[in-house]
């Protein structure tokens, strides 16, 4: 399922630049980097040292492993937001497929700073991202960035919104959101 879903990634790149099926590329990169690689060059040491395996696995069709500057340029022009709705689809396909159906639904959010986000020389602030998450399926729907001017109050009501959590479930979140204003639906 997630690698079809992948496939839905608009390609950014020219005609001729694509040799290499940008949902593949993206779902090989998803294997490197859960199976512990860092960076592009792990990405790429991963998919050569696997490449007769994953083409049999996945019928990939390619002549040769992608190289590391590919890899590199390709994954980086990809807009984060492009991403973060293709994220979204696919872990809200898992919540349907994994309900129980609960009476009353729970969702967790929390915020947190990301570790090596920041750049002091390029003068890029640390990360900050809320993360919903739903109890019943323990499964992560989605993030939203939290901005250098905000805080999270207002951004769990956006993320609220953006993902559609239904009325009526419970919510669980850090001492800040008791506000007297509460969260709106």
């Amino acid at each position: 399922m997630l690698l079809e879903i992948l496939k839905t990634v608009p390609d950014h790149r020219r005609a001729q630049g694509r040799q290499y099926d940008l949902g593949t590329l993206l779902f090989l990169s998803i294997l490197a980097l859960l199976s512990g690689a860092k960076g592009y060059k792990d990405i790429c040491t991963y998919i050569n040292g696997r490449f007769v395996e994953l083409k049999a696995i996945f019928g990939i069709k390619w002549r040769q492993a992608p190289k590391r500057t590919m890899v590199n340029d390709t994954l980086r022009k990809i807009e984060d937001r492009v991403l973060e709705d293709i994220f979204r689809k696919y872990a809200g396909k898992l919540n349907e497929a994994s309900s129980s159906g609960a009476e009353i639904p729970g969702f967790a959010l929390d915020g947190k700073s990301l570790r090596g986000s920041y750049d002091n020389v390029k003068g890029n602030k640390m990360l900050h991202l809320l993360t919903a998450f739903c109890v019943e399926n323990q499964l992560i729907l989605g993030h939203i960035s939290v901005g250098e001017k905000t805080n999270e109050i207002p951004c769990a009501q956006e993320l609220i919104k953006q993902l559609g959590l239904p009325k009526g479930s419970v919510y669980t979140l850090d001492g800040m959101h008791c506000q007297k204003k509460p969260l709106k639906q």
